[in-house]
């Protein structure tokens, strides 16, 4: 699917002088433009069929995020489509997006792939995920139907 779409995109940019960097044909060309693609960001849950998946492309004048200067989203779930442009702001499907800067950008990012913790006994389940910064996390829950055996003594 990741490959397909991003065959799609490639196309419409082949003919142009630019760096690309997609996640799966990783750099090519030779630019001074670098435009990053990622074709299918989400791409698990669209194989899914989780409807929170997009196609995500940035287009900077360097390799720095400092350098980047235009930002698309399209969100295929939703249908909305996000555009910024350095000294721009950002739009939300043509409206204009009117917020006050922050002094910092706060990304949390979750992965939802269970990995099964000694399910056969407590049912619980635990899901990993990697942080802006690259750090890694984790985090527990368990299911409604196992909260009950899983806090009883025997069940631990």
């Amino acid at each position: 699917m990741d490959k397909a779409a991003e065959d799609a995109i490639l196309a419409r940019l082949r003919d142009l002088d630019v760096t690309i960097v997609s996640e799966e044909a990783g750099r090519i060309g030779g630019g001074s433009t670098v435009v990053v693609v990622d074709p299918i960001d989400g791409s698990l849950n669209a194989k899914r069929g989780i409807p929170f998946f997009s196609v995500s492309i940035a287009v900077a004048d360097g390799e720095r995020m400092g350098d980047v200067h235009f930002g698309y989203v399209y969100d295929f779930g939703s249908g909305e489509e996000w555009v910024a442009r350095r000294g721009e702001g950002a739009t939300l499907d043509g409206e204009r997006l009117h917020v006050l800067p922050k002094d910092r950008i706060e990304i949390l990012s979750f992965e939802a792939t269970p990995h099964v913790v000694d399910r056969a006994r407590t049912r619980r389940r635990s899901w990993t995920s990697r942080t802006a910064s690259g750090s890694w996390g984790r985090s527990r829950s368990r299911s409604a139907t196992s909260q009950p055996a899983a806090s009883t003594p025997s069940a631990r």
